[in-house]
């Protein structure tokens, strides 16, 4: 019989603090891939004159606020001491070096699947940026997690080191979504509220796959369950990661005749929504004006 868990696995490990001096290595580290993200936007802006570059990096920022949640469901620890704490929420300290790092991480990994789906290389390069996003947090979280920056607790599966597996292919996919929308419905005609709406995108980009995938392991976790069932949960995130990324990959494909209809259709709706007008007793609706866009 499988044995349940007591609920001394879900204690944050005191390990002790972060080296201050580690703490600045790590926020000038993940600063300096902001900066990159920001280089690229204003040659995106200067050449093309389009500011999806800082939507995608101001979208990261944003969906970095999500944080609290995870960390809270996954079982995830950042000292305070040694660290610059930004913020906290759900009982978790968020140190500046991870708002930083995440913006980094989503902002250019949403830049990224833009920018070659836009060159055509198709759903291949959804595959390709999630897997090497992937690849790069389990190399730069495993010093970080060996250097005492933050610690995962509980009953982590796929744990071989310190780094709990399953985090990989989550991360790794949190700009998907935001980049396949900007590459079917961007349009020249857009304005400031549509890069906008773009932007809030981002933190539901993460909730849909941290919940939406993430949810058989972030569910055992936290309920005493024998280990063995918190790994089979583990892998089942796993596998609803990839079905999301493979579904947004086919997504991308989808014809720019295809997604113009459906663009209509919305619109359509939108008015018929928002602009009733009264003709003898009846609602009818303002007719939608030929090639509106």
């Amino acid at each position: 019989m499988l044995m349940a868990l007591s609920q001394s696995d879900f204690v944050p490990d005191p390990a002790g603090p972060t080296s201050p001096a580690v703490d600045v290595i790590f926020t000038v580290a993940a600063g300096l891939a902001v900066l990159v993200g920001v280089a690229l936007s204003i040659r995106y802006f200067r050449r093309e004159r389009t500011p999806l570059g800082f939507v995608c990096m101001a979208g990261g920022a944003v969906a970095s606020l999500f944080e609290p949640i995870a960390a809270a469901n996954g079982l995830v620890h950042y000292p305070r001491a040694g660290q610059v704490i930004l913020f906290s929420a759900y009982g978790v300290d968020i140190p500046l070096f991870l708002t930083l790092a995440y913006t980094a991480e989503i902002g250019l990994g949403a830049l990224a699947t833009w920018r070659l789906l836009r060159a055509g290389r198709g759903p291949n390069a959804i595959a390709r940026v999630w897997l090497l996003i992937a690849l790069g947090d389990i190399l730069l979280e495993t010093p970080a997690l060996w250097l005492h920056v933050f610690s995962y607790y509980g009953p982590q599966p796929l744990n071989l080191w310190g780094m709990p597996l399953y985090w990989a292919p989550l991360d790794g996919a949190l700009g998907i979504l935001p980049a396949v929308l900007i590459h079917l419905l961007h349009r020249p005609s857009w304005k400031i509220p549509q890069y906008l709406v773009t932007v809030a995108v981002f933190p539901s980009s993460v909730a849909i796959f941290y919940m939406g995938a993430g949810w058989p392991i972030f569910l055992l976790m936290h309920t005493g369950v024998a280990l063995p069932w918190i790994w089979l949960a583990a892998l089942a995130s796993i596998g609803l990661t990839y079905l999301f990324v493979r579904g947004l990959a086919a997504l991308s494909t989808l014809p720019r005749d295809t997604v113009d209809e459906v663009r209509a259709v919305t619109w359509s709706w939108r008015a018929a929504l928002w602009t009733p007008t009264s003709t003898g007793g009846a609602l009818t609706t303002t007719p939608l004006p030929e090639g509106r866009p």
